[in-house]
């Protein structure tokens, strides 16, 4: 399946392996991102981070610890010689992926329907974009052959003016929690993958229907109940990263055509999780923004 940007194309929002099949393998490895393909993903979402010695990882973590057999800073230790030898904490151990491995995965012909959003972290120096260009011309001088299996998920501005000059080929989709920074530094993107909770609401449902009227894509992330998923195709979203995509799949099927009964609780449930998604949004606002300005002022970049 190509990646469409505008409204999904198969009657349902597609199914987005959240890190692979994360619920039941370890994330972000050549194994749990395989089995979300086997397992009927639309699309797989993945991290990157850069190494001491210039190498992608795939791994979501600025630091080693959480994950892998490894402690420290990913950016501290080069991929050759040591992250190379580390495996994930959790079973059955798999090796740290280099992106060239994930890479290589999709493009096989029988993954050519799966597409990608890789998520580059904004810890990473933005010239990881450099070097992700280099890593898709093995495959061909022609990038845009990735334009519509590939997107980049960008969360900082600092990472907008890297994509223009070395993958303006991709569609970049911006990644966030705040439909201000959005709208204020994203507005001209390919698409959005934003979470369920900002999405939520009169003023969600505005963001979408402006978002595609544009041709903008928007994903949801990360949804991992039913209610939620049934919330997002409410509002129209067009793709949802989930842990769980076997469970969703098996649910939903592959043309987007199942019966919801629609009962007091259903409608009991929609009014809570609406209440508790006001108050979660000016919260997780000044939240992201703290965060980004870590790394940078956000800019308006044209």
């Amino acid at each position: 399946m190509s990646l469409c940007f505008g409204r999904s194309t198969i009657g349902r929002p597609y199914i987005i392996g959240h890190r692979g099949a994360s619920a039941g393998y370890p994330e972000n490895t050549v194994l749990s991102i395989e089995q979300a393909i086997v397992e009927g993903a639309d699309g797989i979402e993945f991290d990157i981070q850069k190494t001491a010695d210039n190498q992608i990882i795939v791994h979501h973590d600025e630091v080693l610890d959480r994950t892998t057999t490894g402690s420290g800073r990913v950016s501290s230790f080069p991929y050759y010689g040591v992250i190379e030898h580390l495996t994930t904490k959790s079973h059955p151990q798999c090796p740290i992926p280099r992106l060239d491995d994930v890479i290589h995965v999709m493009m096989k012909p029988e993954n050519s329907h799966v597409f990608a959003v890789i998520d580059i972290k904004p810890n990473n120096d933005p010239t990881i974009i450099a070097i992700l260009a280099d890593i898709l011309k093995k495959y061909s001088d022609d990038v845009s052959i990735f334009k519509s299996r590939l997107s980049l998920g960008i969360r900082h501005t600092l990472f907008l003016p890297y994509c223009h000059s070395y993958l303006h080929q991709i569609p970049i989709m911006h990644i966030g929690s705040s439909l201000d920074i959005a709208q204020t530094y994203f507005p001209d993107v390919a698409g959005y993958n934003l979470t369920h909770v900002s999405l939520s609401g009169s003023r969600g449902r505005s963001f979408i229907d402006n978002a595609h009227a544009k041709g903008q894509s928007i994903f949801a992330w990360v949804v991992n109940r039913n209610g939620l998923y049934s919330d997002c195709r409410r509002w129209g979203v067009d793709g949802v990263l989930t842990d769980k995509n076997k469970d969703f799949v098996n649910m939903y099927g592959k043309n987007g055509k199942w019966d919801e009964n629609e009962n007091i609780l259903n409608w009991i449930g929609r009014m809570m999780r609406g209440w508790f998604y006001a108050i979660a949004r000016v919260v997780i606002h000044h939240v992201v923004i703290r965060r980004l300005k870590k790394y940078g002022e956000l800019k308006k970049v044209d």
